[in-house]
């Protein structure tokens, strides 16, 4: 039976371990996979588009923390001015 042209190595702990990625043509792109060469202009834009994404998603909740900060505190403020009230309005039949 022939040999493939991958050797095996040892990684330490006696499990032999493929020297090649199993692909022969284009670039590994990170996840095992090859990437053509046509594909280059296609997926950086995808990934520049993925990014402006992520950008906006991540402006869009600090926005969103800083409106519920802000509700948070009108509410507070709310309630402490109808508290206010209630106590003038307590203290106004004792001046009469």
């Amino acid at each position: 039976m022939p040999r493939s042209s991958t050797t095996n190595t040892t990684n330490g702990n006696g499990n032999a371990q493929a020297a090649g990625n199993g692909h022969t043509s284009g670039h590994a792109n990170g996840n095992g996979h090859a990437r053509s060469e046509t594909d280059n202009g296609q997926t950086s834009g995808a990934i520049e588009q993925v990014i402006a994404l992520r950008t906006t998603l991540r402006e869009a909740a600090v926005q969103a923390t800083e409106l519920v900060r802000l509700l948070k505190a009108e509410k507070r403020q709310t309630r402490q001015l109808r508290s206010a009230l209630s106590s003038l309005r307590e203290l106004q039949p004792l001046e009469l």
